[in-house]
């Protein structure tokens, strides 16, 4: 649970430097990049 947590507010904050500093989401989220940054801190399984 505290992965998926982890997880979503990783992606808010991502989002939140996306429109701050107006980049193109869709082509931010199709970088391989973002999916790492996404998951930084999760728990291993």
């Amino acid at each position: 649970m505290a992965s998926i947590k982890t997880q979503y507010f990783n992606e808010i904050l991502l989002d939140r430097f996306i429109s701050a500093f107006g980049g193109s989401p869709k082509r931010i989220k199709n970088n391989p990049a973002y999916s790492k940054i996404r998951d930084f801190g999760k728990i291993a399984a």
